[in-house]
């Protein structure tokens, strides 16, 4: 409790109330690097301590294999409890969304694809829930196609620092203006792959996007 709150007030000294602010526990990584993961008891405790802070949603609070103990959790306090980006089918998510174990589920269409996406959406505003796409390494255009068929669609996650690949890949799809979204207007998923770019960045074995930092397991 008392890492976590010192995060958010290091936070809140350094960039006032007017920031929106989300934690993730990953405790879903937690297996892998030999962390232990929290049980009901101790993420009640953590999010009741955090009330007070202002945040929109703590994602990843538990194991993703503690159904019940999501739902218990999002009962239990009033931060938005998040979760859902290692799932990867809509049976998956069928499980949370009947015992309202997530806020704000978090489907992400290059695991799950954009129609399975959009269900997802209608399952958790059936049940007065939301859903944020997770798009951390790829998936960015369908999410944003998906997301503008959701209406529930709470905030759209975007990977950071894209590099000079995505952006040429996105072409005209891609269009960010004042913290917005704009709807894309390009046939299709707003995406060019032609083969200048194949030529121009060539996969080489062995790269890809992990990175060894803190909650994030690191596979060779």
């Amino acid at each position: 409790m008392d890492v976590e709150c010192e995060k958010l007030q290091t936070i809140r000294k350094h960039i006032g109330n007017e920031f929106t602010v989300s934690l993730d526990g990953h405790i879903s990584n937690a297996m892998h690097d030999k962390m232990t993961p929290w049980d009901v008891g101790i993420a009640k405790a953590v999010l009741k301590a955090m009330e007070p802070c202002d945040i929109f949603f703590y994602e990843e609070p538990l194991n993703y294999k503690n159904v019940e103990g999501y739902a218990e959790l999002c009962q239990s306090t009033s931060i938005p409890i998040a979760g859902g980006e290692c799932l990867s089918t809509r049976e998956e998510f069928w499980q949370y969304a009947q015992l309202k174990a997530f806020d704000i589920a978090q489907p992400d269409a290059s695991y799950i694809g954009i129609s399975a996406l959009v269900d997802v959406g209608r399952m958790f505003a059936l049940r007065g829930k939301r859903v944020a796409t997770h798009a951390w390494s790829g998936g960015v255009m369908e999410n944003i196609h998906a997301a503008f068929a959701t209406p529930n669609m709470a905030i759209l996650e975007l990977p950071p620092l894209a590099g000079p690949l995505h952006t040429e890949v996105y072409a005209e799809g891609y269009r960010f203006e004042d913290r917005y979204i704009l709807p894309p207007e390009v046939p299709g998923p707003g995406i060019q792959l032609t083969d200048k770019l194949k030529a121009k960045y060539p996969f080489v074995r062995g790269t890809g996007e992990w990175n060894a930092v803190p909650g994030k397991p690191t596979f060779l």
